[in-house]
């Protein structure tokens, strides 16, 4: 039995595969959402969408080295709790901002800042689960 096999037998890895395959279903919906009420609603053009996603984006390059020290300090399992405990807020406020009728580029600003924020966290606590659940056969499980 070669190491690719010995990976798939896992039920570890098969869970772990799982659940950052839904999280990462949600976040790219998210991400899509964010382009889509940046162009199609508030209807701005392409240089300041472009400047938005960016000022979204930047943060969480740095706000992930946070994410990785804080995901090898504690046992990643809680932070993972910890954080999508917390990102349903996200749409929750999405949908008060256009409830109330604030949907602005501010507000979708602070929507995109928090989704960069649970990306930032719940990114680098992943990776130290599948370390760990993949172990010896960590090069077969990423491939």
């Amino acid at each position: 039995m070669n190491q690719t096999d010995i990976i798939w037998r896992n039920q570890e890895f098969r869970l772990y595969l799982g659940s950052t395959g839904f999280s990462g279903i949600a976040f790219a919906m998210q991400q899509l959402l964010l382009a889509w009420i940046l162009i199609g609603i508030l209807e701005l053009p392409a240089t300041q969408v472009g400047v938005i996603q960016a000022a979204v984006g930047i943060p969480g390059i740095f706000l992930m080295l946070l994410g990785g020290a804080r995901a090898d300090g504690v046992d990643p399992r809680i932070l993972l709790l910890q954080v999508y405990s917390l990102a349903p807020l996200l749409p929750l406020f999405l949908i008060a901002i256009i409830s109330f009728e604030q949907l602005g580029v501010l507000s979708v600003l602070l929507w995109g800042l928090g989704m960069s924020v649970v990306v930032s966290y719940s990114s680098p606590a992943q990776q130290v689960i599948l370390n760990r659940v993949a172990s010896s056969a960590v090069q077969k499980a990423v491939s």
